[in-house]
């Protein structure tokens, strides 16, 4: 019985060091998420190259030309983002943010000239304090909470860019060799926009449209019925072939035709009122790995 005894209790004692390491390799680990760090950015057509930044993917990309350069977003404020550039290439660099969101503005302060939608001016001064950062961390599950901790640390004391330029709704950025077209897509925000690269056929939609779905739920987010005139403007582009991939606001991965459809057929059901009534009280629709939130009534 002796001997039993201390084979527990050494078993005990060896659990007990166990956990003691993996909390501290998890400590450890969550400290290293909030450090800013020199990005690698990964080449995803020629002469564009794009990151997926913290643990929210945010995607940011980066489109070379002869004599300079544009970032489409810049992120949580995690990166070195002219470190990471400055690896690939010394031309000036341009920003342009397809929405005011901080998960996407945060390293504006890096560089010179922003720009981005004046429909978005009172989003971007409004996510871009402590304070609404602080109340989207309270809607999220304590876990998560704890595993963005460092992150939000980070991002809490990260310097905020002032003075950004309006961006034209309409219109196009021609720089040398390479030109983007702007186009409004409205929904998830107010003054959200796309930039169509005919160079590649590709076009950068920020949060209108990820791989994992878009939220309609927030308070600045216009109706379904706006959002499905902004996803028959991607059908328009994949289908008459001017584009062939769209890149989201979340995770770099390319979008086809198929994702659009499938965003439009969760707007279609919200729009219908062809939901059950669990998706009807939690204002939250899934559809083949895709998840939409809406506002409820």
């Amino acid at each position: 019985m002796k001997k039993l005894k201390k084979h527990w209790k050494k078993i005990l004692l060896g659990l007990s060091s166990l956990l003691i390491i993996v909390a501290g390799l998890g400590y450890w680990q969550i400290r290293r998420m909030g450090q800013v760090t020199v990005p690698e950015f990964v080449e995803i057509a020629d002469n564009t190259y794009a990151i997926a930044e913290g643990m929210n993917q945010s995607g940011i990309y980066l489109l070379v030309g002869e004599e300079d350069a544009i970032l489409i977003d810049t992120g949580n404020g995690l990166s070195d983002l002219p470190a990471g550039i400055k690896e690939i290439t010394d031309l000036p660099v341009t920003v342009i943010n397809t929405h005011g969101h901080y998960d996407h503005t945060r390293g504006n302060h890096y560089f010179e000239t922003v720009y981005q939608s004046e429909k978005d001016a009172q989003v971007y001064a409004e996510y871009n304090t402590v304070e609404k950062v602080k109340e989207k961390m309270d809607e999220i599950s304590p876990l998560i909470q704890l595993l963005l901790s460092a992150e939000n640390e980070t991002i809490y004391n990260t310097p905020i860019k002032e003075d950004v330029l309006a961006l034209p709704e309409s219109g196009s950025f021609d720089f040398a060799g390479r030109n983007l077209e702007i186009i409004e897509l409205p929904g998830h925000t107010p003054g959200s926009i796309g930039l169509i690269d005919d160079a590649t056929k590709s076009v950068f939609v920020g949060d209108a449209l990820t791989k994992g779905g878009f939220l309609l739920g927030l308070e600045e987010s216009l109706s379904p019925e706006t959002q499905k005139e902004t996803l028959l403007k991607l059908k328009e582009l994949f289908e008459s072939g001017r584009v062939t991939a769209a890149y989201g606001g979340h995770v770099n991965t390319a979008m086809t035709l198929e994702d659009v459809e499938k965003g439009l057929t969760i707007v279609n059901k919200i729009i219908d009122g062809d939901l059950t009534d669990e998706e009807k009280e939690s204002g939250r629709i899934s559809y083949q790995g895709m998840e939409v939130t809406f506002k409820t009534e």
